[in-house]
């Protein structure tokens, strides 16, 4: 059955509300800026900033994200500084809401499930688990954008975003299901099919060849390997049982519950088995399997708070489905009710929703970021002479590091590319790190957290031990009196 799709020329009023969707998200977006420095985020401002001086992301500096979303922050950061990625999100949440309201109308959704929907989406993205500098934000919106591509019938396009999704969050690809569903919705399936397939080979060829190019491809592939087994492992790092009781605990980790999402999904299914006869039925299941991939997702990585963040897709699917519903079976009062209390209910209760309530000097907030200048920068350059020469380095540490390399001049160049230890790594990564730190750097920079931090699994303190033999034979560390339990590692010169 083929689903119809809204006119492609905006009415007066669509264009009215687009503008009103734009304002809102603009708002939003202004709003939810945070600058930090702290825990991920300071690592990916250092790995911007290291990419952004030229070296190599995998080979020379590595992380377990993936590329387009270190590229893209790299290059928000040498166009309008250290702010940029959080600048960049902040544009993200922005056109979040009438991208949102574009892909429900273009769907076949009426105006006001369209608008109440778009607004649940932004609301949801930028409420109670809401982080800035994180790689799912902008993959989140190019899955929007992959839905209105998919309405207008533009295979190629969708074909390549669908790898601009990969490139940002991997395991994100799960979401595609719901907009490739709709090339069945189409009277020439075949010739769909092939201009989605042939955009998107060529488009990960292209990408493929890129990460060559760069020398990145065999460390890229390193990054995705590590990050199976990473996830793999998300239960037991939290001590929750093995199997899908404890991925479904998982879910339940940090404030959502499995059960509910699980019957928020069957009330799709039963709403869309319900209203069988209707035109955009299709849509409707590309929707419920969105909503699907999201729990599946959520169970496989919902390992910190932030994870949530994919719930702005369910939140978004189910208020369509639903109050297309409410349109078609009440009549007023009775449909204003349920416009107002399923929203309320989708997502106060089930995402932790909330309008940012500062809005006061949003602009100044947005412009005029202040910076905490990290304790071992402050160190170097009261001790000047102490790193006359001085060119290569590595540090020692957790996410703990406030965004160090970013605040470095840069002649300071990563020489070991393991810039942040995150406590699961292998023999052979602690051999790689030890070896590097043997011969490599001039300096190191040991975080306050590399030797506080503990693992109850993992190989953590056999990194600690082999690391701490080869600073107290090759190099002489000086505490930082800034910052308890950090030091900066001098090499001895023979």
């Amino acid at each position: 059955m083929h689903y119809k799709l809204k006119s492609l020329t905006a009415t007066y009023g669509e264009k009215i509300t687009i503008i009103l969707m734009s304002t809102f998200g603009c708002l939003i977006g202004l709003a939810t800026i945070t600058y930090s420095q702290n825990e991920d985020m300071g690592i990916f401002m250092s790995e911007a900033a290291i990419i952004a001086n030229g070296q190599a992301l995998y080979s020379q500096i590595y992380e377990i994200k993936d590329p387009l979303f270190l590229y893209v922050a790299a290059i928000a950061t040498t166009l309008l500084g250290i702010q940029g990625p959080f600048l960049l999100d902040a544009f993200m949440i922005s056109i979040s809401t009438p991208l949102s309201y574009l892909a429900s109308r273009k769907l076949g959704f009426s105006n006001i499930p369209a608008t109440t929907a778009a607004v649940v989406f932004t609301g949801t993205l930028s409420g109670a688990y809401f982080q800035s500098f994180r790689s799912g934000i902008a993959a989140l919106v190019l899955v929007l954008a992959c839905f209105l591509c998919a309405s207008y019938k533009n295979w190629i396009l969708l074909g390549i975003l669908s790898i601009l999704v990969v490139g940002f969050k991997m395991s994100y690809a799960l979401f595609l299901m719901g907009p490739l569903l709709l090339i069945f919705a189409t009277n020439n399936r075949a010739q769909a099919a092939l201009r989605f397939f042939s955009s998107a080979i060529f488009t990960g060829v292209l990408f493929i060849g890129i990460l060559a190019r760069r020398n990145e491809l065999s460390g890229y592939l390193e990054m995705v390997r590590a990050n199976f087994e990473y996830r793999s492992n998300y239960p037991a790092i939290f001590g929750l049982p093995e199997g899908v009781g404890g991925h479904i605990a998982l879910v339940n980790s940090f404030g959502s519950n499995f059960w509910i999402l699980l019957v928020l999904i069957f009330f799709q299914i039963w709403i869309t088995l319900k209203l069988n006869h209707k035109d955009n039925n299709l849509v409707r299941v590309s929707l419920i399997l969105l909503s699907a991939s999201v729990l599946v997702t959520l169970m496989i990585s919902a390992m910190w708070p932030h994870h949530l963040q994919v719930l702005c897709l369910l939140a978004w699917s189910s208020t369509l489905i639903f109050l297309e519903a409410t349109a078609n079976h009440l009549k007023f009062p009775e449909v204003i009710i349920s416009y107002a209390v399923i929203p309320i209910l989708i997502t106060l209760q089930l995402t932790g929703w909330r309008i940012p309530s500062v809005y006061t000097n949003l602009f100044a907030k947005a412009s005029s970021p202040s910076w905490q200048i990290p304790p071992e920068v402050n160190y170097i350059n009261s001790n000047k002479s102490q790193f006359q020469g001085v060119q290569h380095y590595a540090r020692l540490g957790p996410n703990d590091d406030l965004g160090l390399a970013a605040f470095l001049d840069d002649n300071f160049i990563l020489v070991c590319r393991n810039y942040a230890q995150v406590g699961f790594e292998s023999d052979a990564k602690i051999t790689e790190i030890r070896d590097c730190i043997k011969k490599m750097p001039e300096v190191i920079f040991v975080s306050s957290g590399f030797n506080t931090l503990i693992r109850p699994t993992g190989n953590y303190e056999e990194l600690k031990r082999v690391v701490n033999k080869v600073l107290s034979e090759d190099f002489i560390c000086q505490e930082i009196d800034a910052r308890p339990g950090a030091s900066v590692c001098i090499r001895v010169k023979e």
